[in-house]
């Protein structure tokens, strides 16, 4: 097995291992309440206190 094959196994198994971290942390229940946040940002209005509590409640994640 020459050295580049062996590299580009690793390097599928950490970018496998990468991804489906991600997924799972995207996906999560914890995660679901600031991303309900942010996802109700664009249709708040500007002057609306809603969008600093939410905007302060994505920062401090």
């Amino acid at each position: 097995m020459s050295w580049i094959a062996l590299i580009d196994s690793v390097w599928t198994v950490v970018v496998l291992i990468l991804f489906t971290g991600i997924f799972l942390w995207a996906w999560s229940d914890r995660n679901k309440a600031d991303f309900e946040a942010a996802s109700r940002l664009p249709l708040e209005d500007d002057d609306d206190d809603r969008v600093e509590n939410n905007i302060k409640a994505v920062e401090k994640n």
